[in-house]
C-alpha cells in the first residue's frame, strides 16, 4: 500500500532539519575559547582557506568536512583559535574529513 504523498513530504523536511548525530564524524574536536561567535568566523574563515565546509551548526556545536590533504593545516588553524583537544574514531582519516567542533568557554 502506498503511503499518502503529505507523509512522503515531510519525511526529507524532518531529516533535513534533525542535528548531525557526532557519530557521523570521524573526528570530534572539543574547542576552548573565551567568546563562540568570534570563534565560529574563525573557523569559517579557516575552512574558506583550506577548501573545508560548514555543514552544519547548533548551538555550541559545529560540523565540518576538511580535505584529507589539508586536515595538518585546519589543526594548526584550530590551535590559534584556542586550546583544543581531539578525539579521532580511526587512524585512517577518509576524505573528506568529518569533524564536530564542540565550543566550550
Amino acid at each position: 500500500m502506498a503511503q499518502s504523498p503529505r507523509v512522503q513530504d515531510e519525511r526529507p523536511q524532518a531529516a533535513a532539519t534533525r542535528p548531525l548525530a557526532a557519530s557521523h564524524s570521524d573526528v570530534i574536536a572539543q574547542l576552548f575559547v573565551q567568546d563562540r561567535q568570534e570563534a565560529r568566523r574563525d573557523i569559517g574563515l579557516l575552512l574558506a582557506r583550506l577548501g573545508g565546509s560548514r555543514k552544519a551548526e547548533r548551538e555550541s556545536t559545529v560540523w565540518l568536512e576538511v580535505p584529507r590533504s589539508r586536515y595538518a593545516e585546519f589543526t594548526r588553524g584550530l590551535a590559534q583559535i584556542g586550546s583544543w583537544q581531539s578525539e579521532q574514531g580511526s587512524s585512517a582519516l577518509p576524505d573528506p574529513v568529518a569533524v564536530t567542533v564542540i565550543l566550550t568557554r
